[in-house]
């Protein structure tokens, strides 16, 4: 909610041209930011043996289920 007000507000400030300029910069400090400070993150690997047979959507959520298994996953 706080989002769509600071949004709005700055599309009234700026005008629409600067603040898609302001949006960029942004998310380009907080990509440098990110990149610079924050550990990667580490996916765990799964063969394709391991995951058995069946449809597209049973392998999806057999990997999906890995996935929140993993190291560094908070729930």
């Amino acid at each position: 909610m706080v989002g769509v007000v600071v949004g709005g507000t700055l599309v009234v400030w700026l005008g629409v041209e600067r603040r898609m300029l302001f949006t960029a910069g942004v998310r380009l400090v907080v990509a440098a930011v990110s990149g610079l400070f924050l550990s990667p993150a580490r996916v765990p690997r799964v063969s394709a043996s391991a995951m058995g047979g069946g449809s597209v959507v049973r392998r999806t959520l057999r990997g999906d289920a890995v996935l929140v298994a993993g190291p560094g996953v908070s729930s």
